[in-house]
């Protein structure tokens, strides 16, 4: 139930019905809520859900709305122990003795059991809620009208206001029936902009319109592991959709083959999307053009003003999402033999005013569907919010004992044996910039789930090439030195997720008690951003081709890396000291192997398996500039830092030292 997630935002002032005064007028006294549980997924402590962030916002006025949808977490029984399977999985010398899991084993290990995850449907169905539901037994689904709402969950909903953000939330703590083993929702409080996809626009670097797939190719290597015959055959990445892409469909033209055609890049592979359709989930709207009164998200053309169309969409406004064709793009380009799937899920209907849900609004559900399905062997996520906001909320994505929600998902993707990379954000070490007027949003944070020990956190580096995609110069950490302040790769040390033990020990690691970011870096300054093209299809308008930048660029074209790793790890059946399950070839998490290779211990020299990148800092400036100057950050340096991580892999010597070929 990952906290992007529920970035199922309701509708905001210019549709609400009933004027708000101006979004903030006509407010009175606010409800007395209770203190939230403190561990609500263990079942013990009542209903979980987000009473603190309530109790911190101003009470507008009850709600009124046709139909509501959210999530909601069954009783688990052993969350502890899924936990404690995947830290096992983080030993490199001692995991080849282990076996990755399927998702029937770990529902029926450690997530609800059958009797309490049917007996919770069945109440909620009792109470004429329209009810989606997975095999893995941690979340159900839940959407109905009001009324029914809030007769099952005995509450009441409201308007509250948090500084611009408008949302609807129980006034009334909710609550279930003594005997349904219904533990809390991480989203019966609808919010804003909780995560925020990590991309920046960037200048034309000269080169058409930033880098083409051949030029970084042949930078970091993809071309030699191309040349062994490691391309991404038999790999199936799944991108974590934050919007809707365009495919190819009859005489429609797709974007990532009008991007293949345009660039005359390699590959074949098609571009799948993949979107849950049991109700009240459906089909996803058709991809639309951008026009005046769907372009802007903050205008009353919009469905939701709150959200951008693309996350909000209607059936005559659907435009395409950025961020989905730098995901889709870079992943199939530079894994050209490699399957993609992109989960995009869409619930019609959500709210009040016409208000839907798609992409990044869903994301929780996303992620459940590819962990059902169990077919992705690698995730890409390329969104991400402040540990400082997050860590609020009640129940969080996260906590220090790891029974957070997301934390949850992102152990059991590790124990299923699949490699998850997130990016790391784009402000920088000062991520809490994206939440202005707290009291930490000058203080140096980094990004959740980036942060997360169970996952990959991709940072970005600047890479100067020529046209033949040689470097003109060192590759350097993306900061104010290197993009005159407009974003930073994300990095620094986590102020809540404990160090993991593949990080004990490593030499540049910030002290021993807290998790250390990133992990490893690829291209992402939009100063030396890469071509992405958008609107193929005539009827959108035509092709464009954008330079982007942003560490969404660096998680595709780390998934699409691990792609050829996995590919050579096939061809040998198996890689070594990976562990034993249904699928061979799955490595699980990279991280272990990675540091131990950092370390000296690996089969391959660190110096032959990664670029050390040891000039520049991801310090940035405060925008809108001139503004005020935030910490410097972090500086690059030899070895392991906290802006680059590890540094830069090269693909085919990735390949060797976790594969052996």
């Amino acid at each position: 139930m990952i906290r992007a997630t529920t970035l199922r935002l309701l509708a905001a002032c210019a549709v609400l019905a009933g004027a708000l005064a101006g979004c903030g007028g006509g407010h009175s006294t606010s409800p007395v809520l209770p203190a939230p549980p403190t561990n609500p997924f263990a079942g013990t402590d009542g209903f979980g859900y987000d009473a603190l962030f309530i109790r911190n916002s101003q009470y507008v006025k009850p709600a009124s709305f046709s139909r509501l949808g959210f999530d909601v977490v069954v009783r688990l029984r052993n969350p502890e122990g899924l936990l404690s399977y995947a830290k096992s999985l983080d030993r490199a010398t001692t995991r080849a003795s282990l076996q990755f899991m399927t998702p029937d084993q770990i529902a029926d290990r450690y997530y609800a059991t059958t009797t309490d995850y049917q007996k919770s449907i069945d109440y909620l169905k009792g109470q004429g809620l329209v009810v989606t539901s997975w095999p893995t037994r941690f979340m159900i689904h839940v959407a109905g009208t009001q009324a029914q709402l809030e007769k099952a969950f005995s509450t009441k909903f409201a308007w509250y206001r948090h500084g611009n953000e408008v949302y609807i939330a129980p006034s009334v703590a909710p609550s279930v029936p003594k005997g349904v083993p219904i533990v809390g929702s991480d989203n019966i409080v609808y919010r804003t902009k909780r995560y925020s996809p990590s991309v920046i626009h960037a200048a034309s670097n000269g080169l058409l319109s930033g880098y083409s797939p051949q030029q970084i190719q042949r930078v970091f290597d993809y071309i030699t592991a191309y040349t062994g015959g490691y391309t991404g055959s038999g790999i199936n990445i799944g991108i974590i959709g934050t919007g809707p892409v365009s495919v190819q469909s009859g005489t429609r033209v797709g974007d990532l083959d009008a991007m293949r055609s345009t660039y005359k890049a390699i590959g074949s592979n098609p571009l799948t999307v993949v979107s849950n359709l049991a109700p009240p989930f459906a089909q996803p709207p058709a991809v639309t053009a951008s026009s005046s009164t769907c372009s802007n998200d903050t205008g009353a053309g919009s469905s939701n003003p709150n959200l951008p169309p693309s996350e909000s969409p209607t059936s005559s406004c659907n435009p395409e999402d950025v961020e989905a064709q730098i995901d889709t793009e870079q992943s199939a380009l530079l894994a050209p033999g490699a399957q993609v799937q992109f989960y995009l899920d869409y619930e019609p209907s959500a709210g009040p005013s016409g208000y839907s849900a798609q992409g990044l609004a869903l994301a929780d559900d996303e992620i459940n569907d590819a962990l059902a399905a169990n077919s992705a062997d690698i995730l890409s996520l390329s969104f991400g919010g402040d540990e400082y906001s997050l860590s609020q909320e009640s129940p969080p994505p996260f906590n220090s004992s790891g029974t957070g929600v997301e934390q949850l998902l992102f152990a059991q993707a590790v124990s299923q044996g699949i490699a998850v990379f997130v990016s790391t954000g784009d402000l920088g070490a000062n991520t809490c910039q994206d939440n202005p007027g707290s009291p930490q949003e000058n203080d140096l944070c980094v990004s959740y789930p980036a942060s997360d020990q169970n996952v990959v956190a991709v940072g970005g580096v600047t890479t100067p090439l020529n046209s033949a995609g040689q470097l003109t110069g060192p590759i350097t950490a993306w900061g104010q030195s290197t993009s005159g302040g407009f974003g930073g790769t994300g990095g620094g040390v986590s102020n809540f997720i404990p160090q993991p033990p593949y990080q004990n020990g490593a030499v540049g690691v910030i002290g021993t008690q807290f998790r250390n970011l990133p992990d490893l870096s690829m291209e992402a300054d939009p100063s030396t951003g890469v071509a992405v093209l958008i609107n193929a299809d005539p009827s959108l308008g035509g092709p464009q081709v954008l330079p982007v930048g942003g560490t969404s660029v660096a998680a595709p074209e780390m998934a699409a890396m691990w792609a050829t790793v996995l590919n050579a790890c096939k061809s040998r059946v198996s890689c070594p000291g990976a562990p034993s399950g249904p699928k061979p070839y799955r490595y699980g998490l990279p991280n272990p192997q990675l540091y131990l290779i950092y370390a000296g211990k690996g089969t391959q020299s660190y110096a032959l398996t990664f670029y050390d990148v040891v000039y520049g800092n991801n310090g940035q400036q405060g925008q809108p500039s001139p503004g005020p100057t935030y910490d410097p950050g972090y500086s690059a340096g030899v070895g392991y830092d906290q802006t680059t991580g590890l540094g830069v892999p090269f693909a085919r010597s990735l390949i060797r030292a976790i594969a052996g070929v």
